[in-house]
């Protein structure tokens, strides 16, 4: 199968590209197509990162990377926020989903960063293959955003100190 993919930042995003990742977003979460626009125009900045994968121009992947702050010891600096990994359930299990996250890691190396994902449990075996660690919520302080029942990863990250991670800038 022949794939288009395309990295592009939210500011160069045209609406039917917007239109298309919420309508692929709302496959898996239905909050309903409006509901998806206003997440997205509410959380995504100018300079965020987005991975589309397309098959015959129907948007079949997605991945949104966004640069935020944190702290480690009073000491200010970014991560990468890898946020709503998706695959159209027609195509997974071909190598969609191993395709962005080869993107992702890579990039997030590349910017020398600290990556940083918030997942459910039954995703962690899925994060680990591809190199992300599994760190607890005594190791990491996110205060800023509701993850009662989810589990915290990281990659590129040799920090033992608590971590402080914040999505709002």
């Amino acid at each position: 199968m022949q794939f288009k993919k395309s990295v592009i930042k939210s500011k160069n995003l045209k609406k039917k590209e917007i239109l298309k990742i919420c309508n692929l977003k709302n496959k898996h979460w239905k909050y309903g197509t409006k509901s998806q626009k206003n997440w997205f125009f509410q959380n995504c900045k100018k300079n965020d990162i987005h991975y589309l994968v397309f098959f015959k121009n129907n948007l079949i992947g997605y991945l949104h990377l966004a640069v935020k702050n944190l702290l480690i010891k009073s000491k200010k600096k970014k991560y990468v926020l890898f946020r709503n990994l998706i695959v159209d359930k027609k195509f997974r299990s071909i190598g969609v989903a191993e395709k962005i996250m080869f993107f992702a890691n890579n990039y997030i190396k590349k910017q020398k960063k600290i990556g940083f994902l918030v997942c459910k449990f039954q995703l962690i075996k899925f994060y680990k293959k591809y190199g992300w660690q599994r760190y607890s919520k005594k190791q990491i302080n996110l205060s800023d955003h509701r993850h009662n029942k989810m589990f915290f990863m990281l990659l590129n990250c040799k920090e033992k100190k608590k971590i402080s991670f914040f999505y709002k800038p």
